[in-house]
């Protein structure tokens, strides 16, 4: 179920999602612990595993039946779920999360992709970092406020520094 490292990220490795019945109670006891310790919302990451080299041949169908799954499992808790990257599969799954979650739509030019989550009334968070072509929030908070979206400004350590776009 262990598939190939993710790149950029020691120790992570992408899973083969179209296993969801082995990989239920894990992610189960998660959801649960994140219940347990008062979150109202969780953001899955590394949901968009069929655009990328994982060592499993994920379709977007596969990714498609394991997102709406999470998001079942995160809304039977009473939690809120957030995508997270893939504005790819946003229409097919609008209905199904409540937030959005991006990183660098701006520094990477992309940020357009999430008006219909804004259209839908639902909440867009991006992150840009310092670390990138984006080093002040002057660079890009005005777009992000026309386009309705809640950016902040973070260093990749995130070590608790951070700019807000008001």
């Amino acid at each position: 179920m262990l598939g190939r490292s993710y790149d950029g990220w020691a120790g992570e490795r992408w899973l083969d999602i179209r296993q969801i019945d082995k990989l239920a109670p894990i992610l189960r006891a998660r959801l649960d612990l994140c219940k347990q310790k008062g979150f109202v919302g969780v953001d899955p990451d590394n949901v968009n595993g069929y655009q990328n080299n994982t060592g499993f041949p994920l379709t977007a169908q596969d990714q498609l039946r394991f997102n709406r799954w999470l998001a079942v499992e995160a809304h039977q808790r009473g939690l809120a779920i957030g995508l997270k990257n893939t504005t790819e599969l946003l229409p097919q799954l609008i209905n199904d999360f409540d937030f959005l979650v991006t990183e660098e739509c701006f520094a990477q030019g992309w940020c357009n992709q999430t008006q219909p989550m804004v259209q839908a009334g639902k909440p867009v968070l991006n992150i840009e970092y310092t670390d990138t072509r984006i080093k002040s929030t002057s660079q890009f908070c005005a777009s992000s406020i026309n386009l309705g979206i809640f950016s902040i400004l973070k260093r990749r350590a995130l070590d608790g520094w951070v700019e807000e776009c008001k």
